[in-house]
C-alpha cells in the first residue's frame, strides 16, 4: 500500500519516522521487531524504552502501517483510526479545551502512539492525565504504543526511572499481564551510523 506513509503523516507522526518506514524493508531494529510481535500476538500495548535515535518512534509508528494494510481488520484508512501524540507537547498545552478534545480523541482511536513519556519532570497533573488515558486505552479493541527515554529496568532497592516519573499506577495499568510487550531498544543512536 503506497499511500500509507501519507496516512501516518496525517496522524501527526514525525517526518523522520515516516521516512524510516517508507518502502518494503525498513531498518530492522529492536523496536520494529517488538511492534511486529505485538501485532502477531494481538497484544494491545507496547512499551519501548531506549536512548535517542534507537528507533523507538519509528517502531511504534509501524503499528499504523499494519492497521492501514488491514492486519488489524481495517480495509481502508480512516483518520479516526490512528493518532500520534508527543506527550511532552501535550502535557505543556495551555489551552485546556484543546487538550481535553485531543485526549478524548486519543482515548478512542484504534491505534495510538504516545511518544516520549517522562521526557520532562512529571508533576501530579501530568501523572493524572497519563493515568486517565492509559486506563481508557485498556481495551481489547485498542492498540497503544508508548515510548520513553527513561530506563524501565528496576533498580536495586527501588523502581525504575520510568516508574518514578509516571507513577506505579500508570505502570501497572499499561502493563497488564498477557496484554503488553516491553522492549529495551538500547542506547546506540542509529542516526549516527550505528548498527541495530
Amino acid at each position: 500500500m503506497h499511500a500509507w506513509p501519507s496516512h501516518l503523516e496525517q496522524c501527526g507522526a514525525p517526518a523522520e519516522a515516516v521516512a524510516g518506514l517508507r518502502g518494503e524493508t525498513p531498518l530492522e531494529t529492536a523496536a520494529l521487531r517488538a511492534a511486529r510481535h505485538v501485532l502477531r500476538e494481538r497484544l494491545r500495548s507496547l512499551l519501548l524504552s531506549g536512548g535517542p535515535g534507537t528507533g523507538k518512534t519509528t517502531g511504534a509508528c509501524y503499528l499504523f502501517r499494519a492497521a492501514v494494510r488491514g492486519d488489524r481488520g481495517l480495509s481502508a484508512w480512516d483518520s479516526s483510526v490512528g493518532l500520534f501524540i508527543d506527550w511532552a507537547r501535550l502535557s505543556r498545552e495551555e489551552d485546556s479545551e484543546a487538550r481535553r478534545r485531543l485526549l478524548q480523541r486519543a482515548a478512542q482511536v484504534r491505534v495510538l502512539v504516545l511518544d516520549d513519556i517522562g521526557g520532562e519532570a512529571s508533576g501530579p497533573r501530568r501523572r493524572e492525565l497519563l493515568e486517565s488515558l492509559v486506563e481508557q486505552r485498556d481495551s481489547p479493541d485498542l492498540v497503544t504504543a508508548y515510548t520513553t527515554r527513561l530506563s524501565v529496568q528496576r533498580r536495586e532497592g527501588g523502581p525504575s526511572r520510568f516508574a518514578e516519573s509516571v507513577g506505579a499506577r500508570v505502570v501497572q495499568r499499561m502493563s497488564r499481564q498477557g496484554t503488553f510487550h516491553l522492549a529495551d531498544c538500547g542506547n546506540r543512536d542509529l542516526r549516527q551510523g550505528g548498527k541495530p
